[in-house]
């Protein structure tokens, strides 16, 4: 007999979930960690097709995590 286990998770997104919706509500907050001196890791975990490179690159019309993390920042340095 398998033994129960149980799953904590801070959010769990819909299939409907726009890139800038996810980016916006996961990554922002973790920006400003980064500029406060926190260490950081973004990670994408998941089942082979699930999407974990999509969510983290998207595509030309639909930017991912990356792009517009590293677009972010990049504006956070010349801001500053």
């Amino acid at each position: 007999r398998l033994e129960v286990q149980r799953f904590q998770f801070d959010h769990v997104f819909s299939a409907r979930t726009t890139q800038k919706e996810l980016y916006n509500h996961t990554v922002m907050p973790i920006i400003e960690g980064v500029f406060n001196g926190l260490n950081c890791t973004i990670l994408a975990y998941g089942q082979t097709g699930s999407g974990k490179t999509y969510t983290m690159m998207g595509e030309a019309s639909n930017e991912g995590i990356v792009p517009r993390l590293s677009q972010s920042l990049f504006k956070r340095i010349g801001d500053q």
